[in-house]
């Protein structure tokens, strides 16, 4: 009885192995070649240049210029521009020439105040206080050529995206966005988001075509319109997968270790060992994602603040005075560069001027390498390296940290719809990482935990108040598998990114060579039972010889 056991249990794991191997083979071909384009993305896909956005010198910023703000904001308040209409950020930005003001404008009472709800920016003078026409699209194509080294003259073709596409997937998150195609055979093309300034993605030709195989071969998106199919097929592909890792994995435990004749079946069990953990890790993680993607509501996503209340300039929020606090204002900015310059506001303060800066060492990223630049892309570093607050109407120097921390706190309570003793955490984030990656573009952000019902984390950009990303207690298991077992990012720390994807290739192409040797294997028996069938006499002959 004992010593059949384990050989019944053999015989059923072997037959569940051969049974699923067929389909397992298909699947396993299908997903390891879709698998491996996702790197190949990076490896072959357009490198940009310029890794950070860019700044422009505190001395480019005079006190004429920031009391021409509330000028301005009064103006487009009596204009009419804002009928119909909502003032959402108001920001002074680097240009090609010098700095404007920026102005996103929503629709009122837009939905959820998504940014992707169509906003319009406009930029003003801030010499003059006119309004720059169609100065967006002209920002467009100076970041696209800033980021890309290209010049502006080899620009053939840009437009407004409002929409998600396969070009650009929602992974991307940043919308509306330009797209700016560049002159060439490889047809160099950036999408642009001029809010933020960021370089949203980078493509060509070659980039393009290894996307569209990753997203036809392992998401399935010539299915998108049948959700349920699509889902039902990726989900029984990844059963078939789990299914012939344990049975690989069991048939490894349960057959003991000898030394095995054939060449292919020896190497079958030598990858068997490298690979089976793998291959379960990404099937199970893969179908987790599948179905958490597909039926449970994300919480995830860009949300606005609440329109600026622009009565509170008519109301003389901006006083008279002799002017801006310009000494305070320069003592505190000696040996930086400013990325922008926002207002900003909260219920329970007055408007205040938010001054983002960073060091002027900003170009030792010119110095680095390649490689370095990319980790430094995924990992993130925040180019601002001080927060300043100056109460907009009394020109008064307000705290720096705290304020944005007040500012972070009290954001997420207005988002959340919490109470401030559901607060139970509040840390700056500086780097990208496992909870709030590189595709969310924007550094540094406050990273607000609160005990609600949902146990929400919520990531607040100080600079206009955006909340960038937010989870909820069921996602973060599946953000947390996700990236850890399906990705790998518990090596990044260790080996690199880019070491990090070698390794993952690596174990795909590991993953195809089993399966051809399983497939081998299994051809290579039928063949000899075929052949011992055909040699060996039936009983019809048998009778006949007799």
């Amino acid at each position: 009885m004992t010593t059949k056991a384990p050989a019944n249990r053999m015989k059923k794991q072997l037959k569940l192995h051969n049974q699923l191997l067929w389909w397992s083979a298909a699947c396993m071909v299908i997903w390891m070649i879709s698998g491996i384009c996702h790197p190949l993305m990076s490896w072959l896909g357009p490198k940009q240049v310029a890794f950070k956005p860019p700044v422009f010198e505190s001395h480019s910023l005079t006190s004429h210029s920031l009391e021409m703000i509330p000028n301005i904001l009064t103006h487009v308040e009596s204009s009419g521009i804002l009928e119909e209409k909502e003032l959402r950020v108001v920001k002074v930005v680097p240009t090609n020439d010098e700095p404007l003001l920026q102005l996103t404008i929503t629709d009122r009472g837009e939905m959820d105040n998504r940014p992707e709800s169509n906003p319009v920016r406009e930029y003003f003078s801030l010499q003059t206080g006119e309004l720059v026409p169609k100065h967006d699209e002209l920002q467009a194509r100076w970041l696209a050529s800033y980021y890309t080294g290209k010049p502006e003259s080899d620009i053939v073709n840009i437009q407004l995206k409002k929409e998600f596409d396969n070009a650009y997937p929602w992974v991307n998150r940043l919308l509306p966005v330009y797209l700016v195609t560049f002159k060439g055979e490889e047809q160099l093309t950036a999408f642009v988001h001029t809010e933020t300034m960021a370089l949203a993605s980078l493509t060509n030709e070659t980039k393009s075509l290894i996307q569209t195989v990753f997203q036809i071969l392992h998401t399935f998106n010539f299915l998108d319109d049948q959700k349920n199919l699509r889902v039902a097929g990726v989900f029984m592909a990844m059963l078939c997968l789990i299914g012939m890792s344990i049975s690989g994995f069991m048939l490894v435990l349960l057959i003991r270790s000898r030394k095995i004749k054939q060449v292919g079946r020896r190497w079958h069990r030598r990858l068997a060992y490298i690979v089976i953990v793998p291959l379960f890790a990404w099937s199970i993680t893969g179908a987790y994602h599948l179905i958490q993607m597909a039926y449970v509501e994300s919480a995830s996503g860009m949300r606005l603040a609440k329109p600026l209340d622009l009565e509170a300039i008519t109301r003389n929020q901006f006083v008279d005075g002799e002017g801006f606090d310009y000494v305070g204002f320069e003592d505190s900015l000696v040996g930086v560069s400013i990325n922008a310059v926002s207002l900003v506001q909260l219920d329970s303060k007055p408007l205040m001027y938010r001054v983002s800066a960073s060091k002027q060492a900003h170009s030792t990223a010119e110095h680095m390498d390649h490689k370095q630049k990319l980790v430094q892309k995924y990992q993130g570093q925040s180019s601002e390296k001080v927060a300043l607050y100056f109460d907009a109407a009394t020109r008064l120097k307000l705290g720096g940290n705290n304020e944005d921390k007040y500012r972070a706190v009290e954001l997420a309570l207005q988002f959340s719809g919490s109470t401030q003793d559901q607060v139970t955490s509040v840390s700056r984030v500086t780097r990208f990482g496992p909870d709030y990656d590189f595709r969310n573009k924007r550094l540094p952000v406050w990273k607000v935990a609160l005990n609600n019902d949902e146990q929400s984390v919520l990531f607040i950009d100080p600079t206009t108040g955006i909340l960038v990303d937010q989870t909820h207690w069921l996602d973060r298991p599946e953000r947390w598998a996700f990236s850890i077992l399906h990705k790998w990012n518990f090596l990044t720390p260790f080996i690199g990114r880019f070491n990090r994807d070698v390794l993952v290739v690596v174990v795909g192409c590991l993953s195809l060579v089993l399966t051809g040797l399983g497939l081998y294997i299994r051809l290579k028996r039928r063949t000899k039972i075929k052949k011992a069938k055909a040699s060996s006499p039936n009983t019809e002959q048998l009778g006949e010889l007799g």
